[in-house]
């Protein structure tokens, strides 16, 4: 069964690839600058998962994931699921989610949420590689380091424009830190077995 992980960022209602933004970086940081309220929710990154060709984690139109804390849980999940012997472990990368990891055997992992999402359906119980799936979180998870990292140097590169309270701000919502760590957690864990 293919599997194709990657992230995306919500501007407005629109989602588009990380990619996407790493071509844009001054546009993306103009877009958190000139909002009128900057709060947590004015920051949407997730990943989005399909499988066999089709939406996991969303419908036809978009996906569902919410902010970059949030989504930094399926980090923690493999981590646990690499580095013990826990079973399943709770991965809520939306704020309504309910979303599980499951360790079907050493090398499968059942993916699942059944709570509702935007679309009104549910994320249905799918089994993943657990080393396949590991490695395209970690590499969407590379990239969007490398994105946070270019947004910082952005917002430097602007100097006094850039307030510095909103510079922090911007900064501290990208979660680019929690993602380092985790990211780090989960490659020693997975490197020590």
């Amino acid at each position: 069964m293919s599997l194709q992980v990657q992230i995306r960022i919500r501007t407005n209602d629109d989602q588009f690839p990380l990619e996407y933004w790493l071509q844009r970086v001054p546009e993306l940081a103009d877009y958190y600058l000139t909002q009128d309220r900057l709060t947590c929710c004015s920051f949407q990154a997730g990943f989005c998962i399909d499988i066999a060709g089709k939406r996991w984690n969303g419908d036809n139109d978009s996906y569902d994931f919410d902010e970059p804390w949030m989504t930094s849980h399926w980090l923690h999940g493999l981590i646990i699921m690499f580095g013990s012997s826990t079973t399943t472990v709770g991965v809520g990368f939306w704020e309504q989610s309910t979303a599980t990891i499951k360790r079907i055997d050493q090398d499968i992992l059942e993916i699942e949420d059944p709570a509702a999402h935007s679309g009104g359906g549910s994320c249905a119980p799918a089994w993943v590689n657990a080393n396949e799936f590991a490695d395209q979180i970690t590499e969407a998870t590379k990239k969007y380091i490398q994105l946070c990292e270019k947004i910082e140097e952005e917002l430097v590169r602007r100097g006094d424009t850039v307030p510095d309270e909103k510079k922090e701000k911007i900064i501290n919502e990208l979660y680019s830190e929690v993602f380092r760590q985790k990211l780090a957690e989960l490659e020693e864990v997975r490197n020590s077995k």
